[in-house]
């Protein structure tokens, strides 16, 4: 028996949406600004707008807005916990912000760093926090982390990676810590099915 194949999701554009972006992507090639410029500063302070941040940076990639929080956090020489389920990404911003990693277990229902999971791995040598948004999903975990982290004078710092416009409590993702690290890489859940 074949298993079934879930596709991935097949993303249309309607006629006047594509005419916009194209419009958009012409404006660009024109002014000679493919990566800085108006249309650049543009979706910051609309994406900081959005997430209820003072303002928001577009970067290369989410690992290389997550390395800069983590420089900014001052982590060269300490610790930064971070969850033992995540991608490699989240890991490899601390070692290449010049910390080190501390994994810390995860909640099983929510596969994200609890309160008691963080406690635990707490040291002196503890500069940060990354609480990762798992799927996008931010847990009710997550005030709880922020006042631990608050209250031990450890910064916290989301990476937000498949958290676009998720909320919690009403607060966005990136509005619960001191810094939050987005990605707009396509992510494909599924397999491909296979063509011919």
């Amino acid at each position: 028996m074949n298993d079934p194949v879930v596709p991935p999701a097949r993303v249309v554009f309607a006629a006047a949406d594509r005419q916009q972006i194209l419009a958009l992507i012409d404006e660009a090639l024109v002014s000679g600004n493919l990566t800085l410029g108006p249309l650049t500063e543009e979706l910051e302070c609309s994406f900081a707008a959005r997430h209820g941040g003072l303002l928001a940076v577009a970067t290369s990639s989410g690992s290389s807005a997550l390395e800069i929080a983590l420089r900014a956090a001052g982590v060269e020489g300490r610790e930064v916990v971070v969850p033992a389920n995540t991608f490699f990404a989240t890991a490899a911003a601390v070692l290449h912000a010049g910390g080190r990693p501390r994994f810390a277990d995860v909640d099983p229902p929510t596969l994200a760093l609890s309160a008691a999971s963080v406690t635990e791995a707490l040291t002196s040598q503890v500069a940060a926090v990354v609480r990762v948004h798992i799927g996008g999903t931010i847990s009710p975990e997550v005030a709880a982390v922020r006042r631990l982290c608050d209250e031990r004078g450890v910064t916290l710092i989301e990476d937000a990676a498949h958290a676009h416009g998720s909320t919690w409590d009403d607060r966005t993702a990136g509005s619960w810590s001191r810094a939050a690290a987005f990605s707009f890489y396509p992510r494909r859940w599924w397999p491909a099915p296979k063509v011919g």
